[in-house]
């Protein structure tokens, strides 16, 4: 029995990669493009994967050879594999309602993808077109002088400055350690990168759970996954001699799981009994966490999805049975397809295959593929990618750096974030966040130099935002496994002008971010209908919010276009044709007026979150966040803007030595997350680790308190 405890555990923590070649093609990637006549060494294939998985260095590994051999599968369907000089490329088949995914083997996947916005495809991505000036004021004796500051030459500097803290806690004899504030703290009139972050946070938990409530019960077109789990468990009741086997025994497991009591077929009630026992002995895995713990209805849509990740291949009497319930039922596998859809473009393709595949092969009259399905596949992340290639390495769990190596390959541009064609929101998440280690990567990036406490302070946020992400997208995720002075008299007007920002100058992290929205709400219009999101609410702790889901994601895509229109004049850069640029960047300045009282911003967001597990010790590489810490930036010129001076009363243009031009400087409260990367035998949902925080209180503390 302990064995196959132990056989459990590991399907539920794997998703075995199987080739996806039929009987009568070739076995491996290899050979299937011998066939073709193409290239097929080492170096070939590399130049094939890095060309559709930009930013991702290959090494030939079982899942990718897979991935890269799906992608080239349905580039040769649509005849655009391999490429001829002759022949110009077809136009993509599509199916009605249906649309080509790169992460597909066999075709199309389900219509619930919005239209792809470019990556970085924003106006101002180029240093072209007008820019914003600005006009300040001056006194000649009986005349007022306007002086015109045009800034595209101007260049700003940003400089955390040095601030005396007092030494807290344990902290060794000599060394300072920051203030540990389990909430934002409030910063003034000016808007620091990590209040838009914090807000994006909140928003994207409160989203994300309703489209998990909603795509649990149904909304709109779409009939819910609690249909489609009743109807297939029905079909399995009636046919009676169901075979014994985890793909279908799963499928009452997952019920078991999420606290519901369903008939099972008597032949399972054994394996299903051990599956729900070893799952619950496997906290990384059904331990729900984040947002989910926010109510039952979502703890129980955690746990249950959660023991549908499982993949199984065997036996495949079992595999067979759960596809041809799917096929028989035309409304139950539309539910399904259009489920995973949202999925993938929710959170990101999937690690491993699931049944649509099945589902093709049974149209098609042939045999259903050997592959070790999974109903709903854990989604794939640039990080567990890479802890997976330093664990198979045989780095051992607790000598895991991952986000040190993930922030270096991303700051090197060895990883890009940029998003691929078959993207989810996560990558675009992700995609909005990589201006803060990349900045001089970014169109605007000449406009700042960072001095480089800055730049550290940049990469903490960094590091603390991705793992804030993390956590929203967390049920999704795979996870790895190891294997002054007095002014002088003056002579003539003096006009000090300071850099004047208002908005922490991250322009293309605000577009992406407004970027990520339009992309959102036009997948839920996608998959639950158009106008459902009217009569959808974002959810919170403390229940649904009264403004529609449409509503706040008009407001929120305004919100963060406003900071990037706002962010593009202070530095002097193109903002570009934006539609509605006016509107949202006032949208922006009344949130920042009234930032103090937004309550999103008053939220606690302090969590852990699990990236790494090694089933045989039981010990989790986990991220956290502890709270926040505070710094003031000092802000410069390095290069001003250009003065024209005119008269008030008439515009006429004066000398430029008619006034003085000083150029000063401006300071700005701002913070930052408090993050730290610890082996632990405890996986601690929200309230548990800020219990946690709160009694521990400082770093060194917390994290000795979470690796005892």
């Amino acid at each position: 029995m302990r064995e196959f405890l132990c056989f459990l555990l590991l399907l539920v923590l794997c998703a075995p990669f199987a080739p996806p070649a039929a009987a009568d093609e070739p076995a491996t990637l290899v050979d299937w493009l011998k066939s073709l006549g193409t290239d097929a060494s080492y170096e070939a294939r590399a130049t094939l994967y890095g060309e559709r998985f930009s930013g991702e260095e290959y090494r030939g590994t079982g899942p990718q050879n897979l991935a890269l051999w799906r992608a080239l599968k349905a580039e040769a369907a649509d005849g655009r594999f391999p490429p001829t000089a002759a022949t110009p490329k077809p136009a993509p088949r599509v199916r009605e309602g249906v649309e080509p995914a790169s992460g597909d083997a066999t075709g199309p996947a389900p219509a619930a993808r919005p239209p792809a916005h470019a990556p970085d495809a924003r106006p101002g991505a180029t240093p072209a077109g007008p820019v914003a000036t600005r006009t300040v004021e001056a006194t000649d004796g009986a005349n007022r002088l306007a002086i015109e500051l045009d800034p595209r030459a101007q260049v700003l500097s940003i400089e955390t400055r040095e601030v005396e803290r007092s030494v807290r806690g344990d902290a060794p004899t000599g060394s300072l350690e920051a203030e540990i504030l389990p909430t934002l703290p409030t910063t003034g009139g000016f808007v620091s990168a990590a209040m838009l972050v914090q807000k994006a946070k909140i928003f994207d938990d409160g989203l994300y759970a309703a489209v998990e409530l909603a795509a649990e019960s149904g909304a709109g077109t779409f009939r819910g996954k609690r249909a489609l789990l009743d109807a297939l468990r029905a079909r399995l009741l009636a046919a009676g001699d169901v075979p014994v086997g985890p793909p279908t025994a799963t499928l009452f497991a997952a019920a078991r799981a999420g606290g519901r009591r369903v008939p099972t077929p008597p032949a399972l009630v054994g394996l299903v009994d051990a599956m729900v026992e070893g799952f619950d002995s496997t906290p990384v895995r059904s331990k729900p966490i984040g947002f989910y713990t926010w109510s039952d209805a979502l703890r129980a849509v955690f746990r249950q999805d959660r023991m549908l990740q499982a993949g199984a291949a065997e036996p495949a009497a079992a595999v067979e049975v759960v596809a041809r319930a799917l096929h028989a039922d035309p409304a139950v596998r539309d539910t399904y397809e259009r489920y995973l859809a949202l999925v993938e473009r929710l959170t990101n393709p999937f690690v491993g295959p699931d049944y649509r595949s099945a589902l093709e092969a049974l149209d098609a009259g042939e045999p259903v593929p050997t592959e070790a399905f999974a109903f709903f596949p854990a989604c794939r992340s640039r990080e567990t990618l890479m802890a997976n290639a330093l664990l198979a390495g045989g780095m051992p769990i607790e000598q895991l750096r991952l986000m040190d190596a993930f922030v270096d390959a991303v700051r090197a541009g060895r990883v890009s974030l940029a998003p691929r064609p078959d993207s989810g929101w996560y990558d675009r998440q992700q995609w909005a966040l990589e201006p803060f280690v990349r900045p001089e990567a970014t169109p605007e990036g000449g406009k700042v130099q960072r001095g480089p406490r800055y730049r550290a302070r940049l990469e903490e946020l960094f590091r603390g935002a991705l793992a804030l992400t993390r956590e929203t997208h967390v049920k999704n995720l795979d996870i790895a496994v190891a294997t002054a002075m007095a002014p002088p008299p003056q002579s003539k007007p003096r006009v000090y002008v300071g850099p004047d920002l208002t908005v922490e100058p991250h322009a293309s992290a605000w577009w992406r971010r407004a970027e990520s929205y339009r992309y959102v709400a036009e997948l839920l219009a996608a998959v639950f209908g158009p106008g459902a999101t009217a009569t959808m609410h974002r959810e919170t702790p403390d229940g649904p919010v009264s403004v529609s889901l449409a509503d706040e994601l008009r407001s929120m895509e305004a919100l963060f276009t406003g900071a990037y229109v706002r962010s593009c004049k202070e530095l002097g850069f193109p903002v570009g044709a934006v539609a509605g640029a006016d509107a949202a960047e006032a949208t922006f300045v009344a949130w920042a007026r009234a930032a103090s009282t937004d309550a999103d911003l008053a939220r606690d967001v302090r969590m852990m979150i699990p990236v790494a597990v090694d089933p045989m010790t039981g010990t989790t590489r986990s991220w956290a966040v502890l709270g926040w810490a505070s710094d003031e930036l000092g802000i410069r010129f390095v290069r001003g803007p250009t003065a024209v001076v005119r008269s008030a009363a008439d515009g006429k243009a004066l000398p430029p030595s008619a006034v003085e031009v000083v150029l000063g400087s401006q300071s700005a409260s701002v913070a930052y997350p408090v993050f730290v990367e610890v082996t632990t035998r405890k996986v601690l949902d929200r309230d548990e680790f800020r219990r946690l925080c709160d009694a521990a209180k400082t770093r060194e503390r917390i994290v000795n308190a979470l690796e005892r």
